[in-house]
């Protein structure tokens, strides 16, 4: 966003953690053309969504990856979401997963760390209003979910809680 006093190469960018969640995914993504993402966010229930639906692609015995905010034994992004996005993804790959299931935290939805991904799938669990974290405003969360749901390939599809009204507002914005 500024260059800075050092004598090395710098890219000036309008938004560095944009920027930055580009080059992750860029960088990890790329062998993973073949890999179906899935997406889960919103409000509440986001690890207990993808944790089952990772338990039923195991079931179904389909080759699967999950990156969790922490539900035992799984893998987290506790180094920032975009780094440990990338390097999930090359981990899926290397394993042969040809599904991964990642929950995406309301920061990452804002922040610019799904730059340069794109799902198979998201599903949005809820928008309710007293759970809007880093955003100021409900407003603000629900139209930073519709950009999430913009990152969904025009192939693909998304599941949105029918009973949240939340839900049907982001689904408008983001058409």
């Amino acid at each position: 966003e500024r260059l800075l006093p050092i004598a090395a190469p710098q890219f000036l960018v309008p938004d560095t953690r944009r920027a930055y969640g580009k080059l992750c995914n860029a960088l990890k993504t790329s062998k993973a053309k073949d890999l179906c993402l899935i997406g889960v966010t919103g409000a509440l229930g986001k690890t207990a969504v993808a944790t089952l639906l990772a338990a039923v692609l195991r079931e179904c015995k389909v080759n699967s990856g999950i990156l969790t905010s922490g539900a035992a034994g799984l893998p987290t992004w506790s180094d920032g979401f975009a780094e440990a996005l990338g390097e999930s993804i090359e981990a899926f790959v290397e394993e042969a997963c040809t599904h991964a299931v990642v929950e995406i935290p309301q920061d990452a939805v804002a922040s610019g760390d799904l730059a340069g991904v794109e799902f198979d799938a998201m599903i949005v669990t809820n928008l309710v209003s007293d759970h809007s974290g880093a955003f100021t405003s409900t407003v603000a969360y629900r139209k930073a979910v519709s950009r999430a749901l913009q990152h969904v390939k025009s192939s693909g599809f998304a599941i949105l809680n029918a009973d949240d009204k939340g839900s049907e507002i982001a689904r408008e914005s983001a058409e």
